[in-house]
């Protein structure tokens, strides 16, 4: 609408999300509501894991790393038919995830780094296992108001202004047309890419998650950084992604 983008705009921030989700994973591990160390299958129903290959091996870092090994929900082309064929439903996690039930792993859990969404989903349900509520509450109390990122949400479970919300294009069909995907609910619901947020808070975020010293805790602000950075397997050396830490990447160029 040829309007120009102002420094309150909201855009959806997508897998950038996954920081988020690491970060209360990694907070609510030094809290002891849970144990990265953990295989899924604690905190996880059998109607889940029986349909997830080597779950009982699994753990909520292997989630976080990208190191499980899991199907990803986006390698299966019935997902993106079913997205594109009603782009305005709202899935449910559980209705995301048998995208990718039954599908053989990867790998074995640990022997490489391959990124999914699936990983992510699954740690959102776990983080709500641990909580007794859905993340997206223990995002807000946890990260967003002692952080005073007031321009933050997640979109299915949050009220915010929606006209604040930046229009998006992408050439969906492949024939040079760009189209608005505004109304789009693609994994808008989920773990792995829920939020919306402003440049001022992702920068805001990330500077804090570095360099402030009382975040989340001063009394563990050492360890926790430790294990967000820790890379998994995956370091080629090669131009592009090398290794993967807890909702981190680090990048060869």
């Amino acid at each position: 609408n040829q309007a120009p983008l102002k420094k309150d705009h909201l855009f959806r921030i997508a897998s950038c999300t996954k920081t988020f989700i690491a970060t209360l994973a990694t907070i609510l591990h030094f809290e002891g509501k849970l144990d990265l160390d953990d295989t899924i299958t604690n905190y996880l129903p059998d109607s889940i894991t029986s349909h997830v290959q080597y779950a009982d091996e699994i753990t909520i870092r292997q989630l976080l790393s990208h190191t499980s090994g899991i199907f990803g929900i986006n390698d299966n082309p019935e997902w993106w038919k079913a997205q594109f064929s009603d782009p305005t439903k709202e899935r449910t996690d559980i209705e995301a995830l048998e995208f990718a039930y039954d599908k053989p792993a990867y790998f074995e859990p640990g022997a490489g780094s391959k990124y999914t969404n699936t990983n992510y989903l699954l740690a959102g349900l776990i983080l709500d296992k641990a909580l007794g509520y859905h993340h997206s509450q223990g995002i807000r109390t946890r990260i967003l108001e002692p952080l005073e990122l007031d321009s933050t949400f997640y979109e299915q479970h949050e009220e915010f202004d929606r006209t604040r919300l930046s229009h998006g294009y992408f050439d969906f069909q492949g024939d040079g047309t760009a189209e608005d995907y505004y109304d789009l609910r693609i994994d808008t619901g989920h773990a792995s890419s829920a939020l919306v947020s402003t440049v001022e808070d992702m920068e805001l975020f990330v500077r804090s998650l570095f360099t402030r010293s009382d975040f989340p805790d001063a009394s563990y602000r050492k360890e926790f950084l430790q294990e967000l950075t820790k890379l998994g397997p995956g370091a080629t050396g090669e131009p592009g992604e090398t290794g993967t830490g807890l909702g981190i990447m680090e990048y060869n160029y």
